[in-house]
């Protein structure tokens, strides 16, 4: 078994602590890593500054890059606008216009307006989508801005690409507005067609029922009915009272006895007539108050009947002329807050931050070269040795 190794007295504190440790025991402590850090700060800090330089140069061979923004508001409360989201089960507007933008529609669209298959040397949609995506970014603010960012190494073209975007979405929504639009348009017709055949059936029928009962004011031709009764009643009892009278004197040979009771005859037929329900006669027009409940009851089912059918296609009407003017002129469903523009500088790379970081980066590679390299070395030459005594033996 091998013993760790005593510090020597004759030897200074430096030595010591730069003494060769065992394998089996390691005892690292602050004071020799602040010791090594001291020794080998060349090396680190020459580590710092060949990092440096190397990032410089690195940084000096990127390209500059430059954003453009261009910013919109989605539509919120307008009328058009709920419209148009029914078509997305009323979904966040934000969430709607996002995957808009992500659609192979509007990427295609600005491909063709921007010719970035030429830019970007493809000849493939696919292709260029794919460099275009890698472009292009979609954020939503808290207030429900959302803002197309595009970076890429020429100025013009970022804007152009940002606003390309907006014409492309701006072109998708209006066509998608006026579909649904022409869609509603569509519908409403069709209904208002086949509701203008069932009101005019309905009309039919009431002119029918009119025809059949004689009845155009139910309520009038029930006052009528019951007035013409009581007037022939009258009329009767009132030539009854004057052939009684006309009796206490003269005959039944007088003319004017026979003549007064043709009359009573003929009234008598008369309110027979009226209240038998016979049409034929002078007063066959005006019901009797026998079929006046049924005659009623018919007129009233086939009134009501109408008067839905027509408010019904009233409704129907309004809604359909609603439809049209939609139809005819959708209106904008974004609202543009900012185009993008030429931006005034470079956005990146950060060339200052690159620097630094890769300094930084150098630097640590140079501590752990310092701290550990030497240890480790030390232990590879102790286990080497010990391997050689033991094949010795």
């Amino acid at each position: 078994m091998s013993t760790p190794l005593q510090p020597d007295p004759h030897t200074s504190a430096p030595e010591q602590l730069t003494a060769p440790v065992g394998i089996d025991e390691i005892e690292i402590n602050l004071v020799q890593l602040v010791a090594r850090t001291l020794r080998g700060y060349r090396v680190i800090v020459g580590a710092a500054i060949l990092g440096g330089l190397l990032s410089a140069g690195l940084v000096m061979l990127l390209p500059k890059t430059y954003t453009a923004q261009a910013v919109f508001l989605p539509p919120v409360s307008t009328e058009a606008a709920v419209q148009s989201l029914s078509l997305f089960q009323r979904q966040n507007p934000s969430d709607t216009y996002l995957g808009m933008l992500g659609s192979r529609s509007v990427a295609d669209d600005v491909i063709d307006r921007v010719h970035l298959k030429d830019v970007y040397h493809v000849a493939e949609y696919g292709l260029a989508r794919t460099q275009l995506s890698k472009q292009t970014k979609f954020t939503v603010s808290k207030n429900n801005f959302i803002s197309i960012t595009v970076i890429t190494t020429d100025p013009h073209l970022s804007v152009d690409i940002a606003n390309a975007y907006l014409d492309s979405l701006y072109k998708l929504d209006g066509s998608m507005s006026a579909s649904a639009s022409a869609h509603r348009r569509e519908f409403f017709e069709q209904q208002l067609n086949e509701e203008r055949n069932e009101l005019a059936q309905a009309e039919y029928d009431m002119q029918t029922v009119q025809e059949k009962t004689g009845l155009i004011l139910p309520e009038n031709e029930a006052a009528a009915g019951v007035s013409a009764t009581a007037r022939l009643d009258a009329q009767l009892q009132d030539l009854q009272t004057r052939l009684s009278a006309l009796l206490l004197s003269e005959t039944d040979e007088n003319p004017q006895v026979q003549q007064l009771r043709r009359q009573i005859d003929t009234l008598q037929a008369q309110i027979v007539r009226q209240k038998s329900g016979s049409k034929t006669g002078p007063n066959a027009g005006i019901p009797n108050g026998a079929r006046m409940p049924g005659l009623m009851l018919e007129y009233l089912r086939r009134d009501r009947e109408l008067k839905e059918r027509n408010k019904l296609y009233e409704s129907l009407m309004a809604q359909f002329e609603k439809a049209r003017l939609a139809s005819a002129d959708p209106g904008p469903q974004l609202q543009i807050v900012d185009r993008a523009i030429l931006p005034e500088r470079k956005s990146g790379p950060p060339r200052t931050l690159i620097v630094i970081v890769g300094a930084l980066l150098c630097g640590l590679l140079g501590l752990a070269w310092v701290l550990f390299a030497m240890p480790v070395r030390q232990l590879w030459q102790r286990y080497v040795a010990m391997a050689a005594k033991l094949q010795t033996r």
